[in-house]
């Protein structure tokens, strides 16, 4: 019984979206925020350090909301282009920021423009933190100014209860809230839409359970 449980929990129909926005805090910020406590859905966020210096007040509704507050950054340069001392100073700096504001150290490092270095990877456990990318792209850099249509599509596909991963977004775009309090409120059942922190977990545990259904499905018909 207990096995079949926790079959149904982690492989049965069930899709699991991590929400994720990157490149804030600013004004289009809140009207995500108002949409995401509407419909009491807690979403990631990964800031830019130097947005967060203009925009603080905002950064404390995120986190005063009660979504997660990640690193993407201080500056979101090119991390290729600069030193390894500067990148790490990079990420610290940003950590100091949010933890400046929040009493929040974020745990979770999404490099700019998904372009990770040797630096960073060498470096990244020495700041207790892990790499966090995307598995689903709402491609809304690419085509949200010329052609959002396809970034609704995309991020209606995303939410309909058939994928499992963690959707990147941008909150500068601004038909996100109409979108999203739309998706919302034609949520499916079986569609759960969770932090960074929380999709990890149970990532991480979907492969606990995988390997002891495994070994009890291997002792039974031995």
């Amino acid at each position: 019984m207990i096995l079949f449980f926790l079959w149904h929990l982690f492989f049965i129909g069930d899709s699991y979206i991590a929400l994720t926005f990157d490149d804030g805090v600013h004004k289009r910020t809140r009207n995500i925020l108002k949409v995401l406590n509407k419909h009491q859905v807690k979403a990631t966020f990964f800031p830019v350090g130097k947005n967060i210096v203009q925009n603080a007040i905002w950064l404390r509704d995120v986190h005063d909301g009660g979504h997660e507050i990640e690193n993407h950054t201080f500056h979101h340069y090119d991390m290729r282009k600069h030193n390894c001392d500067f990148q790490i100073k990079d990420i610290i700096d940003e950590n100091r920021i949010v933890e400046l504001i929040t009493g929040y150290r974020p745990v979770f490092y999404r490099p700019p423009n998904g372009m990770l270095t040797s630096c960073v990877k060498n470096n990244i456990n020495k700041l207790n933190m892990s790499i966090v990318k995307w598995d689903l792209d709402s491609l809304d850099i690419e085509y949200a100014r010329t052609k959002p249509w396809i970034v609704k599509n995309r991020v209606t596909a995303f939410l309909s209860g058939r994928y499992n991963g963690i959707l990147l977004m941008h909150s500068i775009y601004w038909f996100y809230p109409k979108l999203l309090d739309i998706l919302f409120s034609r949520k499916p059942d079986n569609l759960h839409l969770v932090t960074v922190s929380e999709y990890e977990f149970i990532k991480k545990h979907n492969g606990i359970v995988r390997i002891f259904i495994d070994i009890f499905y291997r002792i039974k018909w031995r």
